[in-house]
């Protein structure tokens, strides 16, 4: 816990149990709030997000590079700023008006930027591409620093300072708080059980074409990658120091060792479309047979850490663990109306699937085996975290944004844009 020092002056009388007029006393700062925790983790990642576009400026471009990023750094910045503008505000002056000012600054720069995917960048000499792409990066490194800047506005408000070294994405400005490992492990851990309870419980009913060939095949070859990064991000995680808390971690890596030896190798996707469907839909049954070992393995990681009171204490605080009581989702400023969206600005939580209208537009999006997906037409994108975005551009006209601001296996809260 951070400590403040307070001056103190008594008049009028004597205050007792302080030190005497004028003596610096030492106060501790407040305790972390869960709300304040989960929005340092997300302004830190954003902070982060700015300063990596901050830094191209600086990077080595070659002319493939400045195309993609010609053509992505306005999409890039519109995408941060709607993020930042989702952000709760944290009722804290010094807070909330860092996001105020960076959301300013990015709309400083907006008008100068280039139009997303515009054709006449893609005609021009690969050298005057470069050229243009230094010029842009220069103008996006007129922002300041946000990471140190962020740091000396958590450092400096009491409320803030000891969330913000707790954060799990942040970097602790001060000596590091003997509960951060205990968030971190907790928040990690939420992270894989809610991943795995996500994991698909039956083979996705797809077309019987080309298209339908190539969804089983990824889904297929997807299998290995998936429970080895579970298995990794458990792996990563030290024991904790509470045996109930620690047998679960081992139960849970045991599980996905034991899983991984029974999924098919990913060979990739293109060597599924040579094979008949019928054994295509056999090798996909073994990767729903794989991910069903591990989903009972989920449950109970609530009581493994509430044997702990400081751990559970951890849990509560920690951005992607959802505490007694509260609510997977995110609330929904428009609810379930999907109605709001047809003008354009939107956040709305989706069931199942549903189709929604935006500026004319027909989108379909579809919430299953944990995961987001969004069509229109034959374009189709998948979001698999619960802070993915995707955006579907149209030649002379608009620019539709569907970001992910919560996710459980059925539902999601999505924010939408047109720009």
């Amino acid at each position: 816990m951070r400590w403040l020092t307070v001056s103190m002056v008594v008049t009028g009388g004597v205050l007792a149990g302080c030190s005497v007029p004028g003596e610096a006393v030492d106060v501790p700062a407040p305790p972390a709030v869960r709300a304040v925790v989960v929005w340092s983790n997300s302004l830190c990642a954003k902070a982060k997000s700015v300063d990596e576009l901050r830094g191209q400026a600086n990077a080595a471009i070659e002319p493939a590079q400045a195309e993609r990023y010609l053509d992505g750094i306005t999409s890039s910045v519109d995408d941060l700023v709607a993020d930042l503008k989702d952000v709760e505000p944290t009722r804290i002056a010094s807070a909330d008006g860092y996001v105020s000012g960076l959301v300013k600054a990015l709309e400083t720069i907006r008008p100068r930027l280039p139009a997303s995917n515009d054709p006449a960048v893609s005609g021009l000499p690969e050298a005057q591409k470069v050229s243009k792409a230094r010029q842009i990066a220069a103008v996006v490194a007129e922002i300041a620093p946000q990471v140190p800047l962020l740091a000396s506005v958590a450092g400096g408000t009491p409320e803030l300072d000891t969330a913000y070294d707790l954060a799990p994405g942040c970097d602790p400005v001060g000596p590091r708080a003997p509960a951060r490992q205990s968030v971190v492990w907790a928040d990690s851990m939420c992270a894989t059980a809610k991943a795995v309870q996500g994991l698909p419980a039956a083979v996705p009913q797809v077309s019987a074409d080309l298209l339908g060939s190539a969804e089983l095949g990824m889904f297929i070859s997807s299998g290995e990658s998936r429970v080895k990064e579970l298995s990794e991000s458990v792996g990563k995680l030290a024991p904790i120091g509470v045996k109930a808390a620690d047998e679960y971690r081992s139960r849970m890596q045991a599980a996905l060792k034991d899983a991984a030896g029974k999924l098919p190798r990913d060979v990739g996707m293109r060597d599924f479309w040579s094979v008949p469907t019928d054994a295509r839909k056999a090798e996909a049954g073994k990767v729903v047979e794989a991910y069903g070992l591990i989903r009972p393995t989920a449950a109970g990681l609530d009581l493994a850490v509430r044997t702990d009171a400081a751990l559970g204490a951890a849990y509560d605080l920690a951005p992607r663990c959802t505490p007694a009581g509260a609510s997977e989702l995110p609330p929904a400023r428009n609810g379930s109306d999907l109605g709001s969206c047809a003008s354009g600005t939107c956040q709305v939580q989706v069931t199942g699937r549903a189709e929604v209208t935006i500026d004319g537009r027909l989108f379909v999006v579809t919430v299953r085996d944990g995961g987001v997906s969004v069509a229109n037409g034959t374009a189709v994108t998948r979001m698999q975290s619960g802070s993915g975005s995707s955006s579907f551009g149209q030649t002379g006209g608009k620019t539709v944004r569907f970001r992910v601001l919560g996710l459980t296996a059925t539902s999601t809260v999505l924010s939408i844009s047109s720009t």
